[in-house]
């Protein structure tokens, strides 16, 4: 009995002796820098008018759309903003690891469309620092009558956006 209680607790302390002895990931420590986080949602956007030229041209959404906007603030909290009118923007200090969402859905009354729409979603996310810089950035005004918005356009995702920027 002797013996077997003695083959027994050296295989379990050969047992301990591999599973203590395997090489374990070493935690990387923490960026302690700071990066500077940008959310930006637009009025305007601009495009190449003539390419031949280069020249621009400027497109604004029409005044009569405002915004319910969403975004993660430097703690990681999800902000919630309503009826914002643009051009809106947050600047906030962030450190690594950080995920940056911002998602917004264009509001409007029925009874303020001009004949001609200007609508769409030119927004951006940045985050720069220390060399690094990520980004994701929409651009997207289109035009149509108030007709065509109402029938096709109005409840749609059109008026819906999301960007995702992260920092690992």
């Amino acid at each position: 009995m002797r013996k077997h209680f003695s083959i027994l607790a050296i295989t379990l302390m050969a047992l301990v002796v591999v599973f203590g002895s395997c090489k374990k990931d070493k935690p990387t420590p923490s960026d302690n820098k700071e990066y500077t986080l940008t959310y930006q949602v637009n009025n305007q956007a601009k495009f190449v008018s003539d390419p031949m030229s280069g020249e621009y041209v400027t497109i604004n959404i029409s005044p009569c759309f405002k915004f319910d906007l969403t975004y993660v603030d430097a703690n990681g909290n999800t902000i919630e903003e309503s009826n914002v009118t643009l051009p809106w923007e947050k600047t906030l200090t962030v450190k690594r690891p950080f995920t940056a969402k911002l998602t917004g859905n264009a509001v409007y009354n029925e009874s303020e469309l001009p004949d001609t729409v200007y609508y769409g979603t030119p927004y951006s996310i940045s985050i720069t620092g220390n060399g690094t810089i990520l980004s994701d950035k929409d651009e997207n005004i289109a035009r149509t009558t108030k007709e065509r918005f109402l029938e096709h356009i109005a409840g749609s995702n059109r008026l819906k956006f999301e960007g995702k920027v992260s920092l690992n």
